[in-house]
Order: C-alpha cells, then structure tokens, then sequence
C-alpha cells in the first residue's frame, strides 16, 4: 500500500493522525486478515457497520473500522504501515523479536508485548510504541546496545531494546532501583542467537547503573514517554458481530449469549500462540464466531485481600498476579513460592497480558497443556466464581471441575473471579512447595511439575503433578499417609518418609507415566519433603538438596580481555569498531529481506508441506483451497513439468515431491494468494491423500536396519595412517565407547523468505536469505532454464545464519520464482519458523563407536572409529554431503596410529546441512569422549591426559598437515594464570561435593584445535571512489551479523588513507560482484574478502599515485584523476591457494576451564563458571571478535544441553521439536554465571590475512569441556568407576538417569 493510501489529518503537519478509510480497510483486510480461509458462503447475514477502532501509535492517534477478523498488531504495523522496526519470526509469543510497548490506560505503566500475538482489536483506547517510536524519545537506549557490540545480526535487536526500555520506564516511574536479575529477567522473553547475551547484558547493566544514580549521564525520565501513552479521552467501546469489548459483567455474559458459539478473551495469547500445539486435541471445537474482549471490565481485574481469602479476578494478567503474590506474601507461607515459580511462567511479554483464566480456560481445553498456572490453583485450593452464560446463574466451582468441563468450558461459563483461601497464615514456608523440570529454566513448559501443601492443620495435604498423564495426577496415597501429621516435627521421621514414598510410588504405578517422569516426580517430592523439615533437623549435606544453589544464584558476569592482540600502526583496522549498521538494527532501521520494499502489484506464497514421511502421493486436492479469498493459483510439480521447469534444486532434491515423499515437511507445492495469511490459510486447506505408506526410516538404528547410506568412496570416508589394530592389541588400556550426537536447528531469527520480481526482457531479480548468492543464482537458472544473464540475486543482509542459509535457501528462492514466472507477477515467500524447521533440516547428528589405547606411559598409542552422519533424505544441493567429521576428529591431539571408517545414513528426514563449525563439532566431542574415558580408566584426572597428548609445534595431523606453529601451550598457560590451577579447583569441587549429597560439581579444561581452509576460496569486490573522496565497496559476501562490513571498510579506509566514516558497503548481488564467487561461510569469509577489497585499493591507489601529491588532499586527486578521465573503479579478487604445509592454511587454538553442577534429583544442569583463551592472532576488530566468541561458544550450550531435535515414528515422522514451545535455544539465564573471554595476547598469524585468525567456528569447539564437566558431576554423583558416554544433547531426563539416583536406597534423612 502506498503512502498515498493514508491520510493524515491534524494540526497541519500531516503526523499527528493517520485514518484508514472503512473502503481502504476492507481491501487491507484482505491482504494482512489472519482469519481461517473459508470457502465463500452463498449468503450472509446483514453486517453492522463496524465501531472506529482508536489507538495511540508512537504519539500519533490511528483510527480505523474495526476489522471483522483477527490481525495482528505485528501484521497491521509491518504490513499496512510499513513500520518494519518490529520484526517477525517466531510469530507464537516464543522469541521475544515483535517485543513493542503497550500503555493500556494513561496512568498504568508501559508493558513489553508480543505484537504477533496481539490482536489489533485489543489495542482500542491503548497506546502502542515501536521501535521507530523509541527512535524519538530514547534513542540513547538503541545506541547505547549498538555501541556496547551487543547487536551481531541484529534481527532481535529492535526487540531487545523495547524489552528494556519497559524496564527502565516502569522502574523509573515507581521511582525504584534495578537489580542485574531485573535485567536478566526483563529479556528472558528475548532470544538473541549471535552474540550470547553477555554484550547485552553488559550494555543494560550499565544503563541500570546510570538509572539507579551511580553515575552521572544520562537517566531515564518518565516523561521521555509522555508523549506516546495514550488519551484519557476515550472512544467509544468497540462492537460488531465479531469483536464486542464490554465494560461490564452483564454486558459479557450478554455478548456471550447473542452469539454462538463466542468465547472470552483477555491477552489474546493462547489463540495463536501455544493452542496451536493442541489442536488436534479439540478438533471438534467448532471456531468462535464472536470474542468477547473482557480487559475493559473493572470487576474482572479487582484483586483483593480479604480476612479469609485472597480474590483475584479472572482477567487479573500473570503479572499482576505475581505482583500481587508479592504484596500479600505475609498473608500465605506458600505465596512467596508460588510468586517466583510464575517468573518461570511464559515470557515478560506473555506474562504482561495474558489472564489467569485465559489459562485456565487454555488447560481446560487442551489437557496436554502442562500449566503452572492451574498446577498453582489447585495447590492453594482455589475456587473459581463463574457465570453459567446460558442461565447468568452465577455459583463457585472447584479449578479441577472448571478443568473437568473440557474443550467447551469457556464456550459455557465466564469466569469472574478466583478465591484463594488464606489457609496457611502462620505456617512455615516449607509446608508448602511448587516446583518443575524443565529443558530450559526460563520459558519452557514443564518435563514434569509438582506441588506439595502440607497446611500441618484441619485441611489434608495436597499433593499433585503434572506432565505425567493428560492433566494433573493427584496422589491420594501418598496424601493419606501424610494426614496425621500434625505439626513440621511429625516430617523428621525417616518410617514416615519411607511411607509416603512408598505411597507416592503406587499412585504413580500408571503406565501412562514414563520411567523417568515417574523419577521426577519422585525427586520433587523427596526435594518437598526436606524443605518442609523443621529448623535445624536438616542434615548440612542435605541442604543443596532441599534448596540447589541455583534457587540463590546472583545474576551471571563476565568479562573480555583483548589486551595485546591489536597493532595500533595498522588503524582503523586492529581498534574494536562497532559494526557499521549496528545502530540501524537496533533502532529497527536496518533493512532485512522481509523489509524490502515490495510492489503494490505483489502476490504472497505459502509451501504445502507433506504430513507423511514415506509414502506416495495418491492425489493432490485443491478444490476447497481455490474457492478461498485471495486464491490465485497453486503449482506442484505436474505444473513445473507442464512448464518445462527442471524439478531439482541440486543433490537429487526435487523442488516439489513428484511421485513418492521422502521426509514429513516435504514441500508438495506452492498457493499463491493476495496476502501472506490468506496464503497460509489456502496451503491447510490443500488436501493430500497418499498411498503405499511404509514406515519412515528416521534414526540411525532404523538405517542400520535397512541398509540405508548414500555410496561414498573409501577415500573420502576412511582414515588410516599407522596400524591402530595392532597398537590396540599391544595398548596397555583399552576403552571402548559409543556417542551419540543430536542435531541442532540453526534458529537464525529471520526465517527464509525470498522475492522473486519479473522484469522486461524475461529478466527475474530475486532478494533472498541466502549466504551464497552465486550457489542461489545458479540453482535459479537450473531451475528455470534461464540464462544467468538474466537472473539477478541480490542480498542486503540476513538475520542470522550460521550455515543455514547456504544452500537450504534455494528451495525457497526457486519456489518463488516459480510462482513469479507463472504469473508474472512479483511474489513473496516467507516462512512461518514451524514450516522453516519442518522443511530444511538442521546440524548433521553423529554416531561413533570408538576404542582408545594408551601405552605405560599414558601416551595415546591408537584411536579406531566407525562413525556415522546423518544426512537425511537427499544430498545437501550442489555441495554433496562431505563427511566432514574427518576432518576435526582428532581434535587436538597427537595420535600416531588411526582407523576412522565413516558412511552416511539416508533417512525420511529433511536434508541436513551445514551448521557452525560442521565436521570439528562433532569431530572434537567424539575424540573428546573417548579421551575423558581413557583418562578415568588410567585413574587420570582428564585434562592431565589431555595435556600430555596435545599437539605441539611440528605435530602431524592425520592429514599430513605439518603444525609449524602450536599456540595450545600457550592458550593453556594463559587460561591457568587466568582461571586458577585445576589441581586447586578440583580441590575445592571435591570439598563441595563432600558436603552435598545431591548436588555435585565438575570440572573440565581442554585444550582446541580448528582447521582454516582457504585453497579454492573465491572472494570479489568492486571498489569505487566517488567525486567527494569517499569509497563505496561492492563485494560478493554477505553480512550476517559476524562484523564482516566493518573489517571490510577498516582495511578499505587503512589502504585508502581515508576515514572510515567515508567508506560505504552496498548491498550484495550477482549483478556486481557475486556471480561464480563463493559462499559466506567456514568463519575465513571476513579475512579473505578483506583481501579482495585490499587489492582493489591497491589498484586505485596506484592509478592515484600520480596526483597523490603534498599539494592536494585526497579529494583533490581524486577530482584531478577524474579529470584526466582515469578510471576510478576498480575490482579486486582474493583467490585461495593450496598451502604447502597441508590443506588448512592455517590452525586456530584455544583452551577452556569449565566448571558445572548438576542436581542429581531433577537432572538440571547449569554452567558455574567459563574461562575461554582463544588465539585470534592480531586481531582485525577485537570488540567483533569477542563477541564471536561469546556468542559461538553460547550456541555450543544450547546444541550440548538444551536443543534436541527430534522424529517421531507415532506422529508420522514428524519433527516434534518444532517452534519455540518444543525447541529450546538458550536464554540469559543459561549463561554461565562467571563467563570470562580471553584473547591470546602478542600471536601474531604468519598465515593469516594481516596476521589474523578466523573466530566465527572456532569458540564452539571450546563449548565441548561443558559437556565433560557436567559428565565429571555425574561421576562424582556416581561414586563408581563404571565407564558411560554423555549423549548429546545432555537433557534433564537424561542427566537424572545417568547419575543413577534410586529413591529406595538414596533418599534419606541423613
């Protein structure tokens, strides 16, 4: 929509109104509507004319009709107004990166919400402000995180700083101080892939220190925002057959009543957000014709102590219910706890908006849904007041028989208000307990949840779990057992223990409740029971059981040291720069693929995706799909023959599944429809029957089975130098072991998306994700048939990509162009991040069974590994599917005897790829593995048989590289000067854990070794001089948040003599530069492209030379040269060449101290502190570097410890780890709690480009001592020598059975 499309009326400057014409808003509607398509009707009911719909945005008042079908703010304000500060990605409430503010009267504060999850009919009568609002006001919050090297990619950015400004405002407003956990929790709704958070938790911190008066700049003033909240002149209330916002009771239950079927909304989150994982469950739910807002009724929102109860009503947010929990905390032992476990509830931005009956009404409908919510209801024995809607009878009704009335219960009653009866004043806070295990601490539903009430009064305990069957199990055995007791004395009894959990085993004797929930649930009571002991009868080794450090854990620090790995002769490169765009992404400015401006002529796609994993397709029904609003056309892969289209994008993948599928999430075909919505909706309706179904082959098990590998030829999957048989067979010990490792989704924010616009002559430009623009043009022309010259794709900058984006871009750039040229017309494709994770795949997972022998002198002597990949159903595209973990599996160590014998499982999964650092990850874990066991076999602490096999300078790889240079030993020195001996902190573990029966410590320190490959590396750019003297680079690479611009246009100013203010990069495309040239990716992309601009400043300052004078500045030559018509354009080219001392032109080291606990009972783990060393040579941006590091090595937690990935043969399949409810990247919280980065000082790299080294890979490697720490906390747990592997990823459930805790025999009172 142009701008002409909306007016603005007012005080005569245009901006203080925008309106939207009713006949405007219908065709907008049209375009952005979210509302389920629907086959059209032949007759309807007389509408109504709508309310105006009337809100504040960014200051200025936006009046609308009030649309008659859902919309999201996000949609409303990306697609409508072209405000693209807020960015889409996860669109379900999960990521944090739609985060704007939301004033819902005048006088309440400002509160992060999620704009894809809130409706644009909620925000009547409210304020919203967006990234390019905070602009206005506090714009010193985005530069500050822009400046503090806290934005990489950038896509969360916006998001970030609007999280933190609601922080900031609203403390400043309650004229209150701000702690580092206020930090840490105000993002714990946003996730940030790149950086690891520490960047910008330093960034906030500091600004917390400027708010809270320890410093003298800027502090935040309330009245920044004055001018955005919203108007106490309120409009009318909204109504028409849709939407009705009551200010009553009466007026709800009426609204409710008129139409059927009509539910009550409050936040709006669980309609789009996690319902949406439960659909199937309430699939006889017919959909709402009408919602009832209810947020505009006082009674609903009262909270209110009374003498026996404590009254919140139901549209009372989850956080104004903790606030409340809070402020009573005198009046209830157990309301302390159960205020802190609903800061574990969803996100701040959820928390902000979303009601207690929402929730109630959410688990009502979909009993899977493990709520915390309800779990905490119950425990208090809460009561629900309820109107019956078709009688408005108005009675009280337990939580358990509101949840009883199922799917239908907020189609039948509307809840009022809940009591919680105040029956535990004067008891001690250990009678009561709530807690959960969970995959990740912060957002994350529970594995299992428990609640332990034990009133020590007239009322029985209460004892009930969730996340074991569907619902909540309530033990009334174990109650039983605990009915006598009388006073907290009566628990210091170990028959009475022994009792109740011989009691709570038969209540959960089920088998619908798998082992290790069953184990769970055992350890939250056990953990239940210790706390409720009185004063002084808990054993001192039992204290970290009953309350884990992590209940007390201060907020995480760190620091970076790059003292001495810059050279200041070479400025501006070498100085810690902030990235050039830094402060256009957090301000929201920066301009992404989904951003770009796109014709008004433009139609939008969506992927149908197959929901069978091995079967053939009978038939492909789109006769319901065509009569939908919007429909333009479909394409699969009959048309693409009809066409003449070639259905390959590269590896044997077809674009569309022709005749038989190969993965669940296979794409079947493209709808194209007038909006991205309607798209979305048209491709559900696309009905695909199918045949033959077989059962898929999805695990490494399944593909031994039958067979199933890709060929690979022996020399690229065997390693065999020395004879490992025979040195194992004269080892003097030999371990053997298996590993498995998971995969990992690379959760780049920006989803793939790709705009393929039709141009005269049959020329297509094609703006995509992609980090190889020359890989996506030419799989375009293959595709197509088209000549390259006619094919054009370009790339600003993508939002994250760390391999993903290389070659699984393609499907998604061919699928639009496809449609494109049918049609042509331009159009988009996005996709949603389900579609994105169900369709493209992920980190290769790794199997390995390895022996490992060492001689007397505990030299490694042999190493033998069969490991296994998985690719998935087709080759990786054009790159094929290297086994590239031969390349790093000898880590860092001298071995002279090895056999490596690896294959490639084919399976019904989607094609896998490439993910930072591939090959060396699993490489370094499996080696790693194998020397952890051999050292504990010797009787060996691990580091000290790491030490004494590592590499030195002269060392041999298994490649034949020859180490000419070896910086491990000082990587090692520097990180023990650093982080302490590991003689003296395995001392202090071991008393730790002398004195903690449960909760153990470990520790690990290893060394790293990562290979750079340049041979055969291709990099171009075109550099210009403008008339003003300023130089404008064109390369063929593509920024993704790694800093590579700012290196770029340092080397171009340092060669030039220029200012790095006067150097200006374009966006990349195959029409410039890019066209034959390599891919961005293998972390050496900065150093080489640097080397092309390089020598293209070389070029023109030797065409300058001769009017480079004394006399003249440099603008002055330049107008002279340009005068003597020299050509002031010049390209330069970086081609690698084989390196004579092996293959890898250079090795980057590191080493890491880490140290980790484990609590045994639940299986949590945590990281107590980080100490990396990393050589990066003499670095070309230090403050880039560091944070490559930071953000790499977070990115190895997440693979090791919280992200799995995973297929499931019951659901077809499918991946069941797919969005952000199921799939787990970290949070600032799993941060270590001390994370120190140190760059290796005064190593200089005689290979590199300017004696550099690459950092972007490299840090996830040193993530690998995480996962032998918490594996040195599970032996200490243990107490026995019986050799395990870890698997990856180290989950809670895994964890807890490892460290083999049986409730018989460990839990105690003593």
């Amino acid at each position: 929509m142009s701008a002409a499309n909306v007016s603005r009326n007012g005080n005569g400057t245009g901006d203080d109104v925008i309106l939207l014409s009713e006949t405007l808003f219908q065709d907008i509607t049209a375009r952005v509507s979210t509302g389920a398509a629907t086959p059209p009707c032949n007759a309807s009911e007389p509408q109504p004319r709508p309310s105006d719909l009337s809100f504040t945005l960014n200051g200025k008042a936006v009046s609308l009709p009030l649309p008659t079908s859902r919309i999201s703010l996000a949609e409303f304000l990306r697609e409508t107004l072209h405000l693209t500060g807020t960015k889409l990605s996860c669109e379900e409430g999960g990521c944090g990166a739609c985060t704007v503010l939301v004033q819902t009267t005048p006088s309440s504060p400002f509160k992060p919400v999620n704009a894809c999850l809130r409706d644009i009919r909620s925000c009547h009568n409210q304020a919203v402000v967006t990234a390019e609002g905070i602009s206005q006001v506090q714009a010193y919050l985005q530069e500050a995180l822009a400046d503090g090297n806290g934005s990489q990619c950038g896509f969360c950015s916006p998001g970030m700083v609007a999280s933190m400004a609601a922080l900031l405002n609203n403390n400043a407003k309650h004229k209150k101080s701000i702690t580092k956990k206020d930090v840490e929790l105000a993002i714990s709704g946003n996730i940030c892939r790149c950086t690891g958070y520490r960047p910008i938790l330093d960034t906030f911190e500091k600004l917390v220190e400027v708010h809270n008066g320890h410093a003298g700049a800027h502090v935040c003033d309330i009245e920044d925002l004055a001018a955005m909240k919203c108007t106490s002149k309120k409009a009318p209330p909204l109504s028409n057959n849709e939407w009705v916002a009551p200010t009553t009771v009466d007026e709800a239950v009426a609204a409710l009543r008129e139409v059927n079927p009509s539910i009550a909304v409050g936040g709006c989150t669980g309609l789009v957000g996690v319902a949406k994982y439960y659909s199937m469950t309430a699939s006889t739910l017919p959909t709402p014709r009408r919602l009832v807002d209810v947020q505009h009724i006082e009674e609903l929102e009262r909270i209110e102590l009374n003498q026996s109860d404590l009254s919140i009503g139901a549209a009372v947010t989850l956080e104004d219910f903790h606030n409340a929990l809070i402020e009573h905390t005198s009046a209830s032992a157990a309301f302390t706890s159960c205020a802190n476990h609903l800061l574990r509830v969803a996100t701040p931005q959820v928390r902000a908006v979303a009601t207690i009956a929402g929730n109630v009404f959410l688990t009502a409908a979909y009993p899977k849904f493990p709520s915390d919510v309800c779990l905490i209801l119950l425990s208090l024995r809460a009561t629900a007041c309820v109107i019956d809607i078709a009688t408005g009878v108005m009675h009280v009704e337990t939580i358990a028989d509101l949840l009883s009335r199922g799917e239908s219960a907020s189609m039948q009653v509307l809840c009022v208000s809940f009591s919680i009866p105040l029956n535990a004043k004067g008891s001690d806070e250990g009678a009561y307990f709530i807690g959960k295990i969970a995959p990740r601490h912060w957002n994350a539903h529970a594995i299992v949840n428990g609640a332990v009430s034990l009133p020590m009064g007239a009322l029985p305990p209460s004892i009930s779990f969730g996340g074991l069957v569907i619902g909540y199990m309530r033990c009334i055995a174990t109650e039983n057992v605990l009915r006598t007791t009388k006073s907290r004395s009566d628990l210091n009894n170990p028959a009475l223990l022994n009792a109740a959990l011989e009691a709570l085993a038969t209540d959960l004797a089920s088998d619908a409740v798998s082992d290790d929930n069953r184990r769970m649930a055992l350890a939250l009571f056990y953990r239940a029971y210790l706390r409720a002991l009185p004063d002084g009868a808990l054993s001192p080794n039992l204290a970290t059981a009953a309350k884990p450090p992590v209940d007390s854990r201060s907020a995480s620090a760190g620091s970076v040291n790059f003292e001495g790995v810059t050279d200041p002769t070479e400025l501006p490169i070498s100085a810690p720069h902030t990235k050039l765009s830094a402060r256009l992404q957090t301000s929201g400015k920066a301009v992404y693929g989904d951003d770009e401006p796109f014709p008004s002529q433009g139609l939008h796609a969506a992927l149908v995706l197959s929901t069978e994993a091995n079967a053939a397709i009978a038939a492909i029904d789109t006769s319901i799909s065509c009569r939908t609003e919007g429909f333009c056309a479909f394409y699969d892969a009959s048309e693409l023959k009809r066409r003449g289209f070639k259905n390959d994008v590269g590896g044997g993948e077809p674009l569309f599944a022709e005749d038989r599928i190969a993965f669940h999430g296979q794409p079947l075909g493209i709808v194209v429809s007038t909006s991205r919505s309607l798209a979305q909706a048209a491709a559900s309706l696309v009905q695909v029957s199918y045949s033959d179904v077989r059962k898929p082959i999805l695990t490494f098990d399944d593909a031994e089975a039958a067979r199933s590998y890709f060929d690979v030829p022996p020399t690229a999957s065997t390693i065999k130098v020395g004879d490992a048989e025979a040195a194992l067979a004269h080892a003097d010990i030999v371990c053997q072991g298996e590993v498995e490792l998971g995969g990992q989704y690379h959760f780049y924010m920006e989803t793939q998306n790709a705009t393929a616009v039709p141009s005269e002559g049959g020329q297509l430009e094609v703006t995509c994700t992609t980090q190889g623009p020359a890989n996506a043009q030419a799989a375009l022309c293959q595709v197509l048939g088209k000549s390259s010259a006619l094919v054009d794709v370009s790339v600003r900058r993508v939002g994250g990509a760390y391999g993903g984006k290389i070659s699984r871009n393609v499907p998604v750039a061919c699928a639009a162009a496809v449609a494109a040229e049918c049609l042509g017309l331009p159009v988009k494709l996005q996709l949603d991040l389900t579609s994105n994770m169900r369709a493209l795949g992920s980190r290769r997972p790794h199997k390995a069974k390895y022996a490992i022998g060492l001689d007397k002198s505990r030299r490694i002597v042999a190493l033998k590994v069969d490991v296994a990949m998985l690719q998935g159903a087709f080759s990786d595209g054009s790159f094929g599917t290297p086994l590239d973990v031969l390349m790093g599996i000898d880590g860092a160590y001298n071995v002279e005897n090895w056999h490596v014998r690896g294959q490639i499982a084919r399976t019904n999964t989607p094609p896998n790829t490439y993910c930072r650092a591939p090959g060396f990850v699993p490489g370094s874990l499996i080696i790693e593995s194998a020397v952890d066991a051999a050292a504990r076999a010797a009787g060996m602490a691990p580091e000290d048989l790491r030490w004494l096999n590592r590499y030195t300078t002269t060392s041999v790889t298994p490649r034949g590289e020859v180490l000419k240079y070896c910086s491990i030993d000082k990587c090692w020195d520097a990180l023990v000067a650093k982080a302490g001996d590991p003689k003296a902190r395995r001392a202090k573990i071991e008393h730790f854990n002398s004195e903690s029966r449960f909760c153990k410590r470990g520790l690990s320190m290893a060394p790293m070794r990562y290979a750079l490959f340049w041979d055969g590396n291709d990099m171009r750019a075109l550099v210009t001089l403008g008339i003003d003297g300023r130089a404008c680079i064109e390369h063929s690479c593509v920024e993704a948040g790694q800093g590579l611009n700012v290196k770029v246009a340092a080397v171009c100013a340092a060669s030039l003599g220029i200012h790095l203010d006067d150097v200006t990069i374009k966006k990349t495309t195959t029409r410039i530069c890019s066209a034959g040239s390599s891919g961005t990716g293998g972390s050496i992309t900065s150093e080489n492209c640097s080397a092309a601009v390089e020598d293209a400043c070389e070029i023109l300052k030797a065409r300058l030379q001769p009017y480079l004078t004394p006399e003249r500045t440099f603008t002055e030559a330049i107008r002279a040269a340009m005068d003597d018509q020299v050509d002031l354009c010049a390209r330069g080219r970086f081609l690698g060449k084989p390196n004579s001392l092996g293959p890898a032109q250079y090795q980057s080291y590191g080493a890491a101290m880490i140290e980790a606990e484990v609590d045994a009972l639940t299986g949590e783990s945590r990281i107590v502190s980080a100490e990396l060393v990393i050589d990066t040579g003499i670095s070309l941006n230090p403050t880039v570097d560091a944070g490559q590091v930071q953000g790499g090595f977070v990115m190895a937690l997440g693979y090791l410890l919280t992200e799995q990935v995973e297929f499931d043969h019951s659901k077809n399949g499918a991946n069941v780890k797919v969005g952000t409810w199921e799939y787990k990247p970290p949070t600032a919280f799993e941060l270590p709690d001390s994370f120190d980065v140190t760059l290796l000082p005064h190593a200089p790299n005689k290979q590199g480009f300017l004696r550099s080294k690459a950092t972007g890979e490299p840090p996830l490697l040193l993530g690998a001592s995480a996962l032998f720490a918490i594996k040195d906390a599970i032996v200490a747990m243990r107490g026995d020598d019986k050799p395990f592997d870890l698997p990856v990823p180290a989950l809670p459930s895994t964890v807890h059975r490892l460290c083999d805790v049986d409730w018989k025999r460990d839990y105690t009172l003593s």
